[in-house]
């Protein structure tokens, strides 16, 4: 063979085209797959970002400055417009200055078609400083207002684009990785195919670099055609889904770094058949004690990897840590190759136990094992690699996934929060709830679930605390979280109450009904006291409904003395329940034993039963002088009444029971007020006080971002807050399980509604799942060529075996089954493994990744493993599917050589060219 003129490598490559056909293949997948990770990791966070700044709403996106129209010249608003300019330098914003009335204002809107990640930065820097320095440069004309939420929304979406930017090193890590192993399995297979040319041609003179340098040419002219067609059409298949590429940079360099992978991993395993003494011995028996370097090398580098990677506190640190954001490829990669270190001592071990015994199969199947686990290698490497990845991918994105959707729920407050304008001290029946809100609340069939809040301050210990009331027995419809994140059964059963204490005004909702009571009132003062001076009551029930809201209702004012009939008409809703009753007496002369009841009360007409609660004063909310006995009636009786005191006196009554309210708190206040289960304490507010009993201690209390919070049930906290505070606080808020509000009939006008922040997250999580799948079926892909590959290898290595089988009696049947069992063993075998690796590297990788997909959410928030289980189960089905293609199609062949058929060309290869 001469080895001058047209190079050899021409004809040894039309002879070896069928692995060189299977090289190019390969090599067109994985530039194929670096490509769409590539492109995922440049498009996919331009277009969530533009998603997301879309789906958002007006308010959300947007801030808005306000100045005194009259106050400001015409100077002042083209510095204000130069203001902003600056501010926001080139991030593509829209500035609308309009006026109405005596409003002057500056909106600033992001435009969203134009957004791209680089302009996050200088977005949020805008929203963050405009306002302030509008305010400033408008302190000639009275300053300015801002409204809006628009840097939170920006903050949210580039810690969202960072997660993104963190993930999707995972998938090119894997792709690198498993397509250089495909392509250097089928290298290996190459250079044993033509190992006898390789040393004819040494023996003619052909030096090693001359070898080595037309393997090179050899792998150039196989990869460049394949790199082309892969980048080519994975762009083609991006285009039309995430929009055309960003940067040069992402067309050329994946398929560039497929070509140098694939050229490498080819000259890599030529080099060894080039170098080799000619006597030495072959490439076919050599790899296991490479594997076990390799192995033993990824599990140090791992470990540093994955210390470093718990050690970074966000995304953003992640990014900057090379080791840390290293760390998910290099823990399955080396997972995977401790499993393939661990196949040949394994097969040993099988084969020595087996040994002792009658069976053939085992014991020689074990032994064929450990013998050839050099080339077994490679697909138990790859088999298990694409395993465990897919097991961390369904791990890692159903945890990122739910973790996200329970934090930014349980931080909202359902799937809607509605809040109303109002003031936040009660004072009267029209600050009650819109009447759909409480209709829905009161358990209207026909409407989503509603849950009223009573949402307060007070400080505990020098704490700033966040009160929070819902009704408990709500908390699974309207806030369904999983149970580790929230217990709702167990917060239940610690502080719900089946029945509020008081009186029930009727079994129905009303409707303009009409309350009458026969209030019957003495007490001793001054004989002939005109009439204008002489001691008169008043009383005001405070009446609560069974979603918890709260309203008064004041009964006439009439003289004390005697009895007299009052009425007073009702809120709609309800049906309400008198849960306590403010009695006030005024003279202008001093009475003595003053004593107020309510006697048959009726609504409409129909009497309401009042025996059953025990009513006793308050003399602690007024500081006032009454009575603490205990009566069956609504009233009070009061010692003395001084005319000096402004106002007259004044008596809370409540029913007789314990005034304090039990609460679930925060793991955050608990650790910074010390309280335990058991404690009592006292809530101080600027608006209302009361007395809280810690039931429980939760992670987060919903409705909060995970501060000092307390969380009450609604009518349990309302009563306490009679029983505490003169005035109680005003339900200003509610919680729906219905995202879109606006659809459920309940006529709001002037409501701010917020969603949780999954609707700007929820799609930079799905990008990260998608690359993180796209790794995991990149594995399996390559993985089956490897055991398509290895399959051909063993035909080759093992057809002397079949006459001397056949010679010792074993029929072609068994032969099969024994040849079958030892690809399909060391497979099965890496399956297990990649799935004990995946189980292994889930709950060190996932929760930190749910972690920095949620970046807002509490620390104390526990993140818990979810499983795709369909997702993983269709990967792995798929890839066994396809192993057990290739087995059968090894079965058949080898019954068919056993049996003396064989081809024309008298081989017997799933790959016909290694012969």
């Amino acid at each position: 063979m001469a080895i001058s003129g047209e190079p050899f490598w021409r004809a040894r490559s039309a002879r070896r085209r069928p692995l060189l056909l299977a090289i190019g293949a390969t090599v067109f997948v994985l530039a194929a797959l670096l490509s769409a990770a590539a492109g995922l990791w440049g498009r996919a966070p331009t277009s969530e970002v533009r998603h997301a700044l879309t789906s958002a709403s007006f308010t959300e996106r947007s801030e808005t400055v306000t100045a005194h129209e009259s106050r400001v010249t015409a100077a002042q608003r083209d510095h204000v417009d130069a203001v902003i300019a600056r501010d926001f330098g080139s991030a593509p914003v829209h500035v609308a200055r309009t006026t109405s009335g005596d409003a002057l204002r500056w909106t600033v809107t992001p435009v969203a078609s134009k957004v791209l990640p680089s302009d996050l930065a200088a977005l949020q820097h805008g929203f963050t400083v405009f306002g302030p320095n509008v305010d400033d440069a408008l302190t000639p004309a009275g300053g300015a207002t801002t409204i809006g939420s628009g840097a939170t929304t920006i903050a949210t979406i580039a810690q969202a684009v960072q997660v993104v930017e963190q993930t999707i090193v995972v998938p090119l890590g894997i792709l690198a990785v498993a397509g250089a192993v495909a392509v250097a399995m089928l290298g290996h297979l190459l250079v044993v195919a033509r190992t006898t040319e390789d040393r004819l041609l040494r023996l003619r003179g052909a030096s090693p670099g001359r070898m080595v340098g037309q393997a090179l040419l050899e792998g150039v002219a196989v990869a460049v055609p394949s790199v082309i067609a892969g980048a080519l059409v994975a762009q083609l298949a991006l285009a039309p889904l995430l929009g055309l590429p960003v940067g040069v940079a992402e067309v050329a360099v994946p398929p560039l770094a497929a070509l140098v992978l694939a050229v490498l991993a080819l000259v890599a395993t030529a080099v060894p058949a080039a170098v080799r003494p000619l006597a030495g011995d072959d490439a076919r028996r050599r790899g296991a004690s490479t594997v076990g370097l390799i192995a033993i090398v990824l599990v140090v580098l791992g470990a540093i990897c994955t210390w470093r990677y718990q050690e970074a506190a966000d995304a953003a640190s992640l990014i900057r840590d090379p080791l840390a954001l290293a760390a998910p490829t290099v823990v399955l990669c080396a997972l995977a190759a401790v499993a393939a270190a661990l196949l040949a001592p394994l097969g040993r071990l099988v084969a020595a136990r087996l040994a002792r015994g009658r069976e053939l199969g085992t014991a020689l199947t074990g032994r064929q094992i450990a013998q050839s686990s050099g080339i077994l290698a490679a697909p138990v490497l790859l088999v298990a690699l694409a395993v465990a990845t897919g097991t961390l991918a369904a791990g890692a994105t159903a945890t990122s996934e739910s973790f996200l959707d329970d934090a930014a729920r349980l931080a909202n407050g359902g799937a809607a929060r509605i809040t109303v304008s109002g003031d936040p001290l009660l004072s009267s029946s029209q600050d009650l709830l819109p009447a759909g809100l409480r209709r829905a609340a009161s358990g209207d069939p026909s409407s989503a679930p509603v849950a009223p809040v009573l949402r307060s301050s007070g400080m505990i210990s020098n704490v700033a605390t966040g009160v929070v009331g819902v009704r408990a027995s709500e908390l699974p419809t309207i806030v369904p979280v999983n149970e580790r994140r929230l217990d709702s059964a167990g917060i239940e059963s610690a502080i719900a109450s089946r029945t509020l204490p008081g009186v029930v005004l009727g079994s129905a909702a009303t409707s303009g009904s009409t309350l009458t009571a026969a209030l019957e009132s003495s007490g001793t003062w001054a004989t002939g006291t005109p009439a204008a001076s002489a001691p008169t009551a008043t009383i005001t029930l405070w009446v609560v409904d069974p979603a918890g809201d709260a309203a008064p209702v004041s009964l006439p004012q009439t003289p004390v003395g005697g009895d007299n009939t009052l009425s007073v008409r009702l809120p709609s809703g309800g049906p309400w329940t008198v849960a306590a009753a403010d009695v006030g007496v005024q003279s202008d002369v001093i009475a003595t034993n003053v004593t107020v009841a309510l006697k048959d009360l009726k609504v409409d007409g129909k009497a309401v039963a009042t025996s059953s609660a025990k009513w006793a004063a308050r003399p602690d909310i007024f500081g006032d002088r009454a009575s603490t006995n205990t009566t069956t009636t609504i009233g009070a009786g009061l010692p003395m009444v001084d005319p000096e005191s402004v106002g007259g006196e004044l008596v809370r009554v409540m029913p007789v029971g314990p005034a304090s309210a039990p609460v679930a708190i925060s793991q955050s206040l608990a650790d910074q007020t010390g309280l335990k289960v058991g404690d009592t304490t006292a809530v101080d507010g600027q608006v209302a006080s009361f007395t809280a009993k810690v039931a429980r201690i939760i992670p987060v209390v919903p409705g909060t971002s995970g501060s000092a919070a307390m969380l009450a049930d609604l009518p349990l906290l309302q009563a306490a807050y009679f029983a505490g505070s003169q005035q109680p606080p005003t339900v200003l808020e509610a919680w729906t399980a219905d995202p879109v509000v606006d659809r459920a009939g309940w006529g709001l006008h002037g409501v701010t509604i917020t969603r949780p922040s999954t609707v700007l997250e929820a799609g930079f999580v799905r990008a990260s799942a998608t690359a993180l799948w796209l790794a995991a079926a990149g594995a399996a892909a390559f993985a089956a060529l490897t055991v398509a590959a290895t399959v051909a290898a063993l035909q080759r290595d093992r057809r002397p075996e079949i006459e001397v089988l056949r010679t010792l009696g074993v029929e072609s049947r068994r032969q099969a089954g024994i040849r079958v069992a030892e690809s399909g063993g060391a497979v099965a075998f890496a399956l297990i493994a990649g799935g004990l690796a995946g189980m292994l590297a889930t709950p060190l990788i996932a929760p930190a990744v749910a972690r920095t997909s949620a970046p807002a959410a509490p620390d104390a928030l526990p993140v818990g493993i979810a499983i795709d289980g369909l997702g993983l189960a269709i990967l792995v089905g798929a890839l066994a599917v396809a192993v057990a293609g290739l087995l059968a199609g090894q079965y058949r062949l080898t019954r068919r050589a056993a049996e003396g058929s064989r081809g024309a060309d008298g081989t017997n290869d799933l790959l016909g060219g290694v012969s």
